[in-house]
């Protein structure tokens, strides 16, 4: 279904980015109607943009980012609330970074900018931004092996950068970070 609609917006003259975000809403609508879980949904949302991306000649960075925010659209759509939906943002660009070849820690840090790019169109504030983050990371960190400290590290950093973007003091940010930090080691 997902590939469907790529094709069906390629011909329309379609921006890649529009490609990316038809497949991933045709592939979350496919699921909803095979009665999958908003989690399922929102991750074949978010793979499908990832692979119309790569077939559009998206950069890398490009279809990370289009799968995490067909993830979390195809999430909120599903009923999942901002947190959810910014968590599945998050997974799907930690998958589509490995998928990419990234490293341990460039999957996390997407994986962190995924879930706060998702929680700031939910409207959400900027702390809930930089937590959002901060576990995406941590998540994705898990994911990809990485030990206890270089999780904290991750969710610290990726904590820190989306309270940066949400126009957090520098004090806040690091206030942020460390809670990440304690988050993620204390899992």
């Amino acid at each position: 279904a997902g590939a469907a609609a790529a094709v069906d917006s390629a011909a329309a003259g379609e921006t890649p980015a529009q490609q990316a975000a038809a497949a991933g809403a045709a592939a979350a609508a496919a699921g909803s109607s095979y009665n999958m879980t908003a989690e399922d949904q929102a991750e074949a949302a978010g793979a499908a943009a990832a692979l119309s991306g790569t077939v559009a000649g998206m950069s890398t960075q490009d279809q990370i980012s289009a799968a995490g925010t067909a993830a979390g659209t195809a999430g909120a759509a599903a009923g999942m609330s901002a947190q959810q939906a910014a968590s599945a943002a998050g997974t799907a660009a930690g998958t589509a970074s490995s998928v990419a070849g990234l490293s341990p820690e460039q999957q996390a840090a997407q994986a962190g900018a995924a879930a706060a790019s998702t929680g700031a169109a939910l409207n959400m504030t900027a702390t809930e931004q930089a937590t959002a983050a901060g576990a995406a990371a941590a998540a994705a960190g898990t994911e990809a092996g990485m030990t206890r400290t270089e999780q904290a590290t991750a969710a610290a950093g990726a904590a820190s950068t989306a309270g940066a973007t949400a126009g957090m003091s520098t004090g806040e940010q690091a206030a942020a970070a460390a809670a990440a930090a304690g988050a993620a080691a204390a899992v």
